[in-house]
């Protein structure tokens, strides 16, 4: 479950304001991982992605999903979505 943000206020002139969802990034400003239990989602312009650990799948809009191992990857030059597991 994420935390709430310390930094955001629970209502304003009266009014109740809803959380943040997510996850605070201030850890990474100083060096620290995120920690996290689940994968991150994110989709821009229909292009989309998830990203868990080393390993990261993405498809650009109307394209095939395609997987890489970004920990050994970081270019994301070596699709391995249709290599056989290791």
């Amino acid at each position: 479950m994420p935390r709430p943000c310390r930094l955001h206020p629970n209502q304003f002139a009266s009014h109740a304001i809803e959380p943040v969802e997510g996850i605070s990034l201030i850890t990474t400003f100083s060096g620290q991982p995120i920690e996290r239990s689940q994968p991150i989602f994110f989709n821009h312009e229909d292009n989309r992605a998830v990203r868990d650990g080393q390993w990261k799948l993405v498809a650009l809009a109307g394209k095939p999903w395609e997987l890489y191992n970004i920990e050994n990857d970081r270019t994301e030059l070596h699709e391995l979505a249709n290599q056989p597991p290791v």
